[in-house]
């Protein structure tokens, strides 16, 4: 290997440069030589001694007869191409790999005598104690022209010429390299000439002193070599924590992270990146890391809103390098995880309370959960039922519930989660109610499962819909009046009564509702109650309203323009009759006669042909039972007249069907007196037919009869009925025959009728 004994002797071929010669070569070596038994010096060294003494193995004037490749710009790459040249099969290569090793790392040759070849091998040993020198001046940062590391540095593109008065040789003190060969304008003409300049490869120290320098072209070193310093030894380690690892939404947490170096050197170039959930979250470094633990991130995180049970929150440190050797290291993940704390009400919402019998109706399923955080997945289940009146809805249990035979029930949005605090509509349900039973209930659960965290069914509250009628009433034969008052009570009549009824529009498109034949007139407003012979629900209709008198608009019906109207109760008029004596229970089967009792009293019977009865009650009078005229007559003097004029209640109860007459009360006409509290289809439900008129303070009508059964023609029918009849136009005991003052219903107030 001439190229190891002069490296500056050489012909070099430079693009623009022209060629430089070098004119001293080494004599052929002896090739029977063995060990350095007799040396001598050639060009400073001692022939055949040192790392190159069998010099015969190998060929050519390089070190590396390609030099360094340009692909070669980091501490890595370096070690993969010295490496990769030992392991090739080729001896130049395998003597440049040893001697590179050998020397960066400062390990010496043996001693001679040193037998052919024994010195171009390398241990396992010697192989990672280069490659740690080599990464310790790289292991911090590289960036493909300048490398730095905890060791120091390396230029990888470093243009320089060469220098008169340096060496040029492999000199190593105690190699046998006994003597230094120094460049000069007589071994090297091109030395000191700037204009000639080549790429070298140079080692630095921390200090920036030169330990190796190379030139590329042949990866001849330059100057004295010295060895590498040894790589710092260092091994590193992360932890991550959190300080709570189960959550709920909205909790905040904090993360923490740690870098520990368990030495016995400093790291250096110490890097970090922390990870959320595989994301970055932050990052830091470089610095150097002593033999000690640092915290290099502390996070705080807020679980987010809704976050489902089982949900993860995860974050670890990735850290370079990870020792000596570089590479990289995680910590183990530092989780928190969402747990399951809810509770969750299903509820379920009718669009009505109570409906009539072939209406259509809605329910609405929404499930609460009022919980700190979303459930589990949760299952959902619609329960249908109907009940018999008498019925009382269940309360929310904590329960399956099973449907009636023959139910379908609607789909629902479940399996799902439900946030925390949320209402979420689960499904909805549209019924028709159809021929059911008035007083029955259409009655609907929602039941959910799992209920809270520690499981089970729960079901709500039952939803239920009463099957109830309106009951209507009709007038016919005559007007109706309301407002005003008895001139006897108040002179001015002028008090503005309403009337207010029920109407329920049908789904053949008609009404059923409270009318009356002909006129009606308040002095307040008139809602729901028809005119003409027709029922009304919408004011804007123009059925219903024909003969409603109004002094606004024709959609605000009512408000009739008379300054006041006066009732008359008749009581003075018969108030001088004399008072006479009567059973507390009066059938008004008898013969003609006018009477003024005092107190309480109570009427039923048949009122005979051509009987003429006035009765002037002063107390309450209580209808026990029917009061009927005959069906049949001879002529206008059979016709039978009823009346009972009262200064207080008239009071009719439940089991009477019909009464026929005139009936005048100051106080208040109840047409089913002895009503319970609250009303149902099983009490009051005989409907009342009045033949005759009514004068009165205060209607009060509590029938339930009506307003059902299997189409809409028996759904209109009335609960009361009151017939200004014909008997009343041709006879009548008040004012002798004139009956021109007198309606069908003469009232001070016609309340809501529902």
């Amino acid at each position: 290997m001439k190229r190891f004994w002069r490296q500056a002797v050489v012909v070099l071929a430079l693009a623009g440069l022209g060629s430089i010669a070098a004119a001293v070569i080494p004599p052929a070596h002896d090739a029977k030589a063995a060990g350095c038994t007799s040396p001598s010096i050639v060009f400073g060294r001692w022939r055949w001694c040192g790392y190159f003494y069998n010099k015969f193995e190998d060929t050519g004037l390089n070190v590396r007869d390609a030099g360094v490749p340009s692909s070669v710009n980091t501490a890595q790459e370096f070690i993969n191409l010295v490496e990769g040249d030992y392991s090739s099969g080729d001896t130049h290569k395998i003597t440049e790999a040893v001697f590179v090793v050998r020397t960066m790392i400062g390990d010496p040759l043996p001693s001679p005598p040193c037998a052919l070849g024994t010195c171009k091998s390398l241990s396992g040993a010697q192989i990672t104690e280069f490659e740690k020198r080599v990464k310790a001046y790289g292991n911090i940062s590289e960036n493909g022209t300048t490398s730095t590391g905890s060791n120091g540095s390396i230029s990888w593109w470093h243009m320089d010429y060469m220098h008169c008065n340096t060496d040029n040789t492999y000199y190593q003190d105690g190699y046998h390299d006994i003597a230094p060969y120094i460049i000069s304008k007589t071994n090297t003409p091109e030395c000191d000439n700037s204009g000639v300049q080549f790429d070298h490869i140079i080692f630095y120290d921390k200090s920036g002193n030169v330990l190796w320098k190379i030139r590329r072209l042949c990866m001849n070193p330059l100057g004295t070599i010295k060895p590498l310093a040894a790589a710092p030894s260092y091994n590193l380690t992360g932890a991550s924590s959190v300080s709570d690892t189960t959550v709920i939404p909205g909790q905040t947490i904090t993360f923490t992270h740690k870098v520990t170096n368990s030495g016995p050197d400093t790291a250096p170039g110490v890097r970090y990146t922390v990870y959320h959930n595989g994301a970055v979250k932050a990052t830091g470094g470089p610095f150097n890391l002593g033999v000690t633990t640092n915290t290099v991130n502390t996070n705080s995180f807020k679980i987010p809103a809704g976050s489902l049970p089982g949900t993860k929150f995860c974050q670890y440190v990735h850290f370079t390098p990870k020792n000596e050797d570089g590479g990289s290291g995680d910590s183990a993940q530092a989780c928190a995880t969402v747990i399951a704390d809810f509770n969750l009400i299903p509820t379920v919402l009718p669009s009505t309370g109570s409906a009539q019998q072939n209406d259509t109706i809605s329910f609405t399923y929404s499930v609460h959960n009022d919980g700190p955080t979303p459930s589990t997945t949760t299952t959902c289940k619609v329960v249908g039922n109907a009940h018999a009146p008498g019925y009382t809805p269940l309360p929310q249990q904590d329960v399956d519930r099973t449907s009636d035979a023959g139910y379908s029930a609607p789909a629902t949005n479940c399996p799902r989660n439900f946030l925390e605090g949320s209402d979420t509509q689960v499904a909805t349900e549209t019924v028709s109610v159809g021929n059911a039973a008035p007083g029955s209930r259409i009655c609907r659960s929602l039941v959910v499962n799992p209920k809270d965290e520690t499981g089970g069914f729960r079901a709500s509250a039952e939803g239920c819909v009463v099957v109830a009628k309106t009951p209507y009433v009709h007038f016919q034969g005559n007007d109706v009046w309301a407002g005003g008052g008895f001139s006897a009570v108040n002179p001015a009549c002028n008090t503005a009564s309403k009337i207010t009824t029920a109407a329920h529009a049908l789904q053949d498109g008609t009404v059923a509702g409270g009318g009356v034949e002909y006129a009606a007139f308040a002095l307040g407003k008139i809602t729901n109650f028809g005119s003409a012979g027709h029922a009304i629900i919408n004011p804007a209709a123009p059925l219903g309203k024909m003969l409603t008198f109004s002094n606004t608009n024709s959609s605000n019906l009512g408000f009739y323009g008379a300054p006041q109207h006066c009732i008359n109760d008749y009581i003075t008029t018969y108030s001088g009759t004399p008072i006479t004596t009567k059973p507390a229970t009066i059938d008004v089967n008898q013969a003609s006669g006018t009477y003024q009792i005092n107190g309480a009293h109570t009427f039923h019977g048949n009122v005979p042909n051509g009987s003429s009865q006035i009765w002037l009650v002063n107390g309450d009078v209580t209808i026990d039972g029917d009061i009927k005229y005959s069906d049949s007559y001879n002529g206008v003097a059979d016709i039978p007249s009823l009346v009972i004029i009262t200064t207080g209640k008239i009071l009719v109860q439940d089991n009477v069907k019909q009464m026929d007459g005139l009936f005048v009360s100051r106080g208040t006409f109840n047409s089913c007196s002895n009503a319970p509290a609250t009303l149902s289809v099983s009490t009051c439900n005989n409907q009342l037919v009045v033949n005759g008129s009514v004068i009165t303070g205060a209607l009060v009508l509590q029938r339930t009869f009506g307003a059902d059964g299997s189409d809409d023609g028996s759904r209109k029918v009335p609960a009361e009925v009151f017939n200004f009849s014909p008997e009343m136009y041709l006879k009548s005991a008040l004012n002798g025959d004139n009956a021109s003052t007198l309606r069908t219903v003469d009232t001070k107030d016609l309340p809501p009728r529902y």
